[in-house]
């Protein structure tokens, strides 16, 4: 804008400050979607505020510097709340919009009135294309930045659900090793009470843990405590008779206890007990293991 021009001008923009200010905040209010209703009305307002004084500065001081600042901190404002670009561009041409309906007010002469309005296109096309680029590198920056936290998170929440497993993994190891105990109750005796249900899961780690513990202890003796048992089928004699069958394999008696009749009258119609020896109470099969002991003691010792 030249001297001549700036100098008509500079009184408009002085006495129609505010005007032009409020004609621009509703003019874009009522153009963006994503301002109405959503974004305080002075938040934009401020926004505009700013922008006609850089625009001032631009073409009555020819001082672009406050035009850049400008579009670096709407582009970084409105990229952090990832507004629409088009609410951005229509920000730029908001006070164009208001020097057109407001200046043929002031002005009387059309061609003066055209100088004034082709002036603020250049700046405004000029803050526009800016504007763009800005917006573009910084929502770029943003949306990784948001890809990066949501992958932290994501991160964190499954480092906290492998947590959480290995609780729970860890819970039900030790509920089964509670649950499934292989007590040594005298040298060389060892006791399994059994509780509740026999799964396969469960069977399978019992006499594991079984297997070890007497090849570890050199046991001769294995009481196996049935009195907690609440299911005697099928499944559950066939797990005692293996159990029995895989201590004498590693050269220990096996040998259930706390037999009650309700029980052996179910497991005797569902396997072949004939081959454990069974007793009614822990305290029968511990007298007969430590009778065994003994016997085994003297022979060694003759």
């Amino acid at each position: 804008m030249d001297r001549p021009l700036q100098e008509l001008v500079k009184p408009f923009f002085q006495e129609s400050r505010r005007e032009v200010i409020d004609f621009a905040t509703d003019w874009i209010f009522g153009q963006s979607v994503d301002l109405k209703g959503h974004r305080p009305r002075e938040e934009t307002r401020n926004i505009i505020v700013r922008m006609t004084s850089a625009y001032e500065a631009a073409l009555l001081h020819n001082d672009f510097g406050p035009l850049a600042d400008f579009v670096e901190m709407v582009a970084t404002f409105r990229a952090s709340t990832e507004f629409h670009p088009s609410t951005l561009l229509k920000g730029a041409v908001s006070v164009r919009r208001a020097i057109e309906h407001l200046a043929p007010q002031r002005f009387t002469d059309p061609a003066l009135v055209l100088q004034i309005v082709e002036a603020f296109d250049n700046v405004c096309f000029d803050t526009m294309m800016r504007m763009a680029d800005s917006y573009a590198a910084k929502l770029n920056h943003t949306i990784l930045e948001r890809r990066q936290e949501l992958e932290r998170v994501l991160q964190a929440r499954e480092r906290e659900l492998q947590a959480k497993i290995e609780t729970i993994r860890q819970q039900q190891d030790m509920l089964a090793a509670l649950s499934s105990p292989v007590i040594q109750i005298w040298d060389k005796i060892l006791l399994v009470p059994l509780v509740g249900e026999i799964t396969a899961d469960r069977a399978s780690q019992v006499k594991r843990k079984l297997l070890d513990t007497i090849a570890e202890r050199e046991t001769t003796s294995v009481l196996i405590d049935i009195t907690g048992l609440t299911v005697a089928d099928e499944h559950a004699g066939a797990v005692l008779v293996k159990m029995v069958q895989a201590c004498r394999l590693l050269g220990a008696e096996g040998m259930l206890v706390g037999m009650s009749a309700a029980v052996a009258r179910s497991l005797m119609d569902q396997v072949d007990l004939r081959e454990a020896r069974t007793f009614a109470s822990l305290q029968d099969g511990l007298v007969a293991a430590l009778e065994m002991s003994e016997r085994d003691s003297d022979a060694a010792d003759g």
